[in-house]
């Protein structure tokens, strides 16, 4: 209205209070703005738009499956769980969440988390935190869906990788029926198994389940239990039955031999093998050293070596077997067999 001053805004309020130049400062220069340094373009990772190729590690166990998981881990254009073993064809497609491997996985979960009183400490927490911050989604995922093959194809990307897939040993020995469903799953499912001398690997399946659970006692464990296991478990090993099963169902084009003598020796060989069954790229396999010769899972034999007595015997009843494989599949299996000969005829 007329003769009325006009109204004050809130700027202006808060104009007046701004408080002015101290008396005797020195007027600020007009400085030039600084300049902000360039983003640093990160190198392109290529991109993967089609579908994952799918791969299955199904065995076999003590053949250095804990480490061929590491290394999938680490490449970047490869997906893999971050649990080991899922075991979802043979026991939880069955038994659901009330199969001992889902127990044994929350378990794993519950002794990284905060949750867990014994282990109290700033690194495990981290550690539980970084999990979540990688793995959050894919473990409510696992830990709480049901059971089934859709439930399981939502546990891997359905884009932006070249091939991914998951290590379960103990697949290797999967019925007629199991076998089927995978191929009814993906018929195109990449196979890899892993081959080691039976006499070394029947020896370290009794140091682990054997000798480590004696701890500081290995020592004073029987020879006669050592015999007695090593020589059933050379008895019953079979390589070439299983590996001739896969290569029926799947195709022999999509079932890779690999072989634990070669990750000794040779791992670079060995990853580019792997790299070229799966059609990715095996240069990052090597980008680091330290997960390239980390050894997982591996056994401390103590002073336990295994007795000569015991080595001749064993390849006896190796023998057949792996002659059987040698003739199938060639490579390693041949010197194995030739070193069993030799024994054998002592």
């Amino acid at each position: 209205m007329i003769g009325q001053p006009a109204a004050r805004s809130r700027a202006d309020d808060d104009a007046s209070k701004k408080p002015g130049p101290k008396l005797g400062a020195k007027p600020k220069e007009n400085r030039p703005a600084r300049a902000r340094p360039m983003p640093v373009a990160k190198p392109a990772q290529p991109a993967f738009e089609g579908k994952p190729a799918f791969f299955l590690g199904v065995g076999f166990t003590r053949c250095g499956t804990s480490w061929l998981h590491q290394q999938l881990t680490h490449h970047p254009h490869i997906w893999v769980p971050p649990i080991k073993e899922l075991h979802y064809w043979t026991r939880q497609r069955r038994y659901g969440v009330w199969d001992k491997y889902y127990k044994l996985h929350f378990q794993q979960m519950r002794s990284m988390s905060r949750f867990d009183v014994r282990k109290e400490n700033e690194r495990n927490q981290q550690r539980f935190d970084k999990y979540l911050e990688d793995h959050g989604r894919w473990a409510l995922r696992y830990f709480l869906g049901w059971r089934c093959d859709r439930w399981y194809r939502s546990l891997f990307p359905k884009t932006g990788y070249a091939a991914c897939g998951e290590i379960t040993p103990n697949y290797v020995q999967m019925t007629d029926r199991q076998m089927a469903a995978v191929h009814r799953f993906d018929p195109a499912a990449k196979i890899i198994i892993l081959l080691r001398n039976p006499i070394d690997r029947a020896w370290s399946m009794v140091a682990k389940h054997r000798l480590r659970k004696a701890g500081d006692a290995a020592d004073q464990v029987e020879d006669e239990t050592l015999y007695t296991v090593s020589l059933e478990l050379a008895r019953t090993m079979e390589y070439w039955p299983l590996i001739a099963e896969w290569q029926r169902v799947f195709g022999k084009s999509q079932v890779h031999i690999g072989w634990y003598d070669q990750i000794d020796t040779d791992k670079p060989a060995f990853l580019a093998g792997l790299a070229a069954f799966l059609g990715v790229d095996p240069q990052p396999f090597g980008a680091n050293q330290r997960v390239l010769e980390k050894r997982q899972n591996a056994v401390d034999y103590g002073k336990r070596r295994m007795p000569e007595e015991l080595r001749r015997q064993m390849a006896r009843l190796a023998l057949p077997m792996t002659e059987q494989l040698a003739e199938a599949e060639g490579g390693y299996a041949v010197a194995w067999a030739e070193e069993m000969r030799a024994l054998a005829a002592d």
